[in-house]
């Protein structure tokens, strides 16, 4: 590698970033200068302290499951679901759940957009609620997350100009 540090490697695990730079001391003799970390670790260290400043915290995925059983529960308890009433109770349906509320918040789908379709009607007021549920809370999901650490990063960039940043086999799914 002909980069000279300071070098960020930014990989899918923190592992592969270790990985990485181990190859280049193996090369260079050393890796004085170069930062390992993955994607989920650059993240936090930008928005926990923005989030912190609000009193907010971030949640794991097992959480995204409890808000989604809840308010799955409480909008059936309610027989405010429609599409869903039949599987509504299922035990796979928080799961389910978890994962498409979380696929449309890191698309960035206002509840408002979802219409047009039973399914969609029940979407709306799942995901309203399930935005509600993390207010009360406090908590925050990892779009939001996302979302904190890019405006961290947007307000200060001089946080990585002064470094080389690779990026390696990072996948970007949203």
């Amino acid at each position: 590698l002909a980069i000279e540090p300071p070098i960020l490697i930014i990989a899918a695990s923190r592992a592969a970033a270790d990985e990485f730079a181990l190859s280049l001391a193996v090369e260079k003799g050393a890796t004085f200068g170069v930062t390992r970390s993955s994607v989920a670790e650059l993240v936090s260290r930008l928005a926990l302290p923005a989030l912190a400043n609000k009193g907010l915290t971030p949640t794991a995925p097992l959480s995204d499951e409890a808000v989604a059983a809840r308010v799955a529960d409480d909008l059936a308890g309610r027989n405010a679901l429609g599409y869903f009433t039949p599987v509504a109770r299922m035990p796979g349906f928080p799961r389910a759940l978890s994962r498409t509320l979380g696929e449309l918040r890191m698309a960035d789908v206002s509840p408002e957009r979802l219409s047009g379709h039973a399914a969609n009607d029940d979407l709306q007021a799942l995901l309203e609620r399930a935005i509600e549920e993390r207010h009360k809370a406090g908590a925050v999901d990892y779009a939001t997350l996302l979302h904190t650490a890019t405006a961290e990063l947007n307000a200060n960039r001089q946080l990585l100009a002064d470094k080389t940043v690779v990026l390696l086999d990072i996948a970007i799914a949203s």
